[in-house]
């Protein structure tokens, strides 16, 4: 699994905008355990595209489960104001 994380990492220095790389490899690393790999992820994801619903919740998600709760609160208003897509 780890090899398959990395394999993402390699797609995404080729394609660094495909959101659905970096959505599905943050994912993984979630999977894994590695939760700070996966905010970095999805935040990257989020850099691309502001509006992308599963890089938001991804932030969100991730956040909480490091303990951030203020900067969870952030993303949840954060996504009441934009209008997103998946």
């Amino acid at each position: 699994r780890r090899k398959a994380l990395k394999s993402y990492r390699d797609a995404i220095m080729l394609r660094p905008s495909a959101t659905s790389l970096m959505i599905e490899a943050a994912g993984l690393a979630l999977r894994l355990g590695d939760t700070m790999t996966a905010f970095e992820i999805y935040s990257r994801a989020m850099a691309v595209n502001p509006t992308n619903r599963s890089a938001i919740d991804g932030v969100i998600k991730t956040a909480e489960l490091k303990g951030k709760v203020a900067l969870a609160k952030l993303y949840k208003e954060y996504l009441a104001k934009v209008k997103t897509v998946r």
